[in-house]
C-alpha cells in the first residue's frame, strides 16, 4: 500500500520543513494525542520519537525513527509494530507561492493476521494519516499571520 499525497503551503521551505520534522501540526490532528522526542538534541538522523494515537478508542503508541535526513530536502520516518512496517517520507521543495510538499506512506504488513486484514488496515492509515500535509497546511497558514 502506499499513500501519495502533495501540497503547497504559503511559507517559507525552512519554516515548512521545521514544522513538519517536528511534529508541531498534529494539534489539528484529532487522532494524535501526544508526540515526543525520546533521543537527545534536535531531531536528525536515528532520533526517536514516540507517537500516541488514539485509534477506535485506544491509545497505541508507536516508536518512529527517523532514517533519512536532509535539512530542508527530506526525511524520512519508519517503524515496526506487531508486524506491520511503515515508512514515510516527506519532500519539500521551493515553489513560486511558497513550499511544496511531497509525502509518500509505504504500508507493509507480514504475518497472516495482517495480510488478511490488510485492506482494513489500509483504509485506517489512509483515513488517519491521509490530513497531514492538510493538517499542516492549515496549521502553518494560520499561525503565520
Amino acid at each position: 500500500m502506499a499513500i501519495q499525497l502533495e501540497t503547497v503551503i504559503e511559507a517559507p521551505i525552512e519554516q515548512v520543513f521545521d514544522v513538519a520534522l517536528n511534529y508541531r501540526y498534529t494539534e489539528k490532528m484529532s487522532h494524535i494525542e501526544d508526540i515526543e522526542v525520546i533521543t537527545d538534541g534536535p531531531v536528525a538522523l536515528n532520533t526517536g520519537i514516540k507517537e500516541t494515537r488514539n485509534i477506535r478508542g485506544f491509545k497505541v503508541e508507536n516508536i518512529l525513527k527517523v532514517t533519512e535526513f536532509e535539512p530542508n530536502k527530506r526525511f524520512t520516518v519508519e517503524s515496526q509494530q506487531h508486524q506491520l512496517f511503515v515508512k514515510y517520507t516527506y519532500l519539500f521543495s521551493e515553489v513560486d507561492n511558497g513550499t511544496k510538499v511531497e509525502f509518500i506512506g509505504k504500508l507493509k504488513p507480514s504475518g497472516i493476521k495482517n495480510k488478511l486484514y490488510k485492506p482494513l488496515i489500509t483504509r485506517m492509515i489512509k483515513k488517519e494519516d491521509g490530513e497531514q500535509l492538510q493538517a499542516m497546511k492549515q496549521y502553518i497558514e494560520e499561525n503565520d499571520q
